[in-house]
């Protein structure tokens, strides 16, 4: 998962995650999940977690549904926000991400209370 200013996944080399350009191929009527584990040393709270979709997009951070986007929709950055508290230890964020036609991204962004993206922080892509 591209997050700007964390460790992020050597899959995206842009401030977004391309399902298609990662499957090199065009994929319509499709879902899917990009998992990440957030480390924290401490508790960070009042994140700004600003998100886009292309198309649809669910979030479960973890273990709780935080966020729907449910119509088509272009790839629009930091499209929508929302609070939230990491916690000192392991954080799991589940991006579901559904794509009618054409592109399939996603992207989120964990800003500080001043809208600056968080850093220092290394995320993980398995458990």
């Amino acid at each position: 998962m591209a997050m700007a200013g964390l460790t992020s996944s050597p899959f995206s080399p842009t401030n977004f995650f391309d399902f298609n350009a990662v499957l090199k191929s065009q994929n319509d009527h499709v879902a899917g999940f990009i998992v990440t584990y957030i480390e924290c040393d401490r508790e960070i709270p009042h994140v700004t977690m600003a998100v886009a979709s292309n198309d649809e997009g669910r979030i479960y951070f973890n273990g709780v549904d935080i966020y729907a986007f449910t119509e088509a929709r272009p790839l629009l950055l930091d499209s929508d926000k929302g609070r939230v508290t990491l916690k000192k230890g392991t954080n799991v964020i589940v991006f579901k991400n559904l794509n009618e036609q054409n592109s399939w991204q996603g992207a989120i962004r964990l800003l500080d209370k001043g809208g600056t993206p968080l850093k220092n922080i290394p995320i993980r892509r398995l458990p």
